[in-house]
This record gives C-alpha cells, sequence and structure tokens, in this order.
C-alpha cells in the first residue's frame, strides 16, 4: 500500500512538474523575450535564435518526465528495484546531461556570434552546474538501482 502511494505522490510531482514547463517554456520565456525587445530594442535580432534554442531544451525535459512516470508507474506495481528503473535513472542523467551541454554549447555559439552578453554565458555556468550535478545524482540512482534489483534476483533464487 505505501508503494502506491509513493507512487501517487510522484505522478502528482510529475504532472505539477509539467504544468511548471508548460508555464515557463509556453508563456513566461516568450514573454520575457518580447519585454526585453520592448525595453532593448538592439536586442531584436536576439529574440528568434534564443527562443528556439531555449525551446529546443524543453524536448529532453518532457522525456525525462516520461522516464520518470515511468519509473513511478515501476514504484507502484512493487518493482522500484528493477532493471527497467534503473535504465530509466540512467536515461534521465544522459538527457539531463546532454540538454545541459546543448545549452550551454548554444550559448557559447550565441556568444561568439555576437548575439549574446558575457553575463549570460557566466550565468549559464550556474545552469551547467546544476545540469551535471543532477546528471551525477541519477547516474548514481541509477546504478544503486541496479545493484539492488541483483540482489533481489539473488534473493529470489535462493532457497
Amino acid at each position: 500500500m505505501y508503494q502506491k502511494n509513493l507512487s501517487y505522490w510522484l505522478k502528482a510531482v510529475i504532472i505539477g512538474v509539467l504544468v511548471c514547463l508548460l508555464g515557463l517554456y509556453g508563456f513566461f520565456i516568450p514573454m520575457l523575450g518580447k519585454r526585453l525587445t520592448v525595453l532593448y530594442p538592439e536586442y531584436l535580432s536576439y529574440y528568434f535564435p534564443w527562443l528556439v534554442l531555449i525551446s529546443l531544451t524543453a524536448i529532453p525535459c518532457l522525456v525525462i518526465l516520461g522516464f520518470g512516470w515511468k519509473i513511478a508507474r515501476n514504484i507502484g506495481i512493487g518493482q522500484a528495484f528493477s532493471h527497467s528503473s534503473a535504465l530509466g535513472c540512467r536515461a534521465i542523467a544522459y538527457l539531463c546531461f546532454g540538454d545541459t551541454l546543448f545549452f550551454f554549447a548554444g550559448n557559447l555559439l550565441f556568444l561568439l556570434l555576437n548575439k549574446s552578453h558575457p553575463a549570460v554565458l557566466i550565468a549559464s555556468f550556474l545552469l551547467l552546474f546544476v545540469g551535471v550535478s543532477l546528471a551525477v545524482v541519477f547516474i548514481t540512482i541509477g546504478r544503486l538501482v541496479d545493484e539492488a534489483a541483483l540482489i533481489q534476483e539473488e534473493n529470489r533464487m535462493t532457497i
């Protein structure tokens, strides 16, 4: 019963994160970009390339939520420590790392094309740190879940 309850809570959190992502990518970021172009018309040519770059970073985030949903489902059916859950954690780690690296590389490219400001690149180091940290955490969790799944399989085979 506890696992089903935990699964429902995780799914509720995933739905909440999805709503926040939709608000962030669908409303807040475009609105902020438009406001910046009104305040600083010289940045008007930056709006569309930055909007495309930032919008592309939403795709891995949505895929991560899908893997999170599968892991929550596994927890709900009593298979928290399974190779499927470990694979999902590793996939989340790679997506976090790839998405963070993609954004940082895009930001660096825009700086070289004179479509960004060095302060934005410096601020993106914080995002790089957060993304790499999340990737390390999920790689670790995936490894631990994989080891727990192996131990669970060994226990099932003993009499």
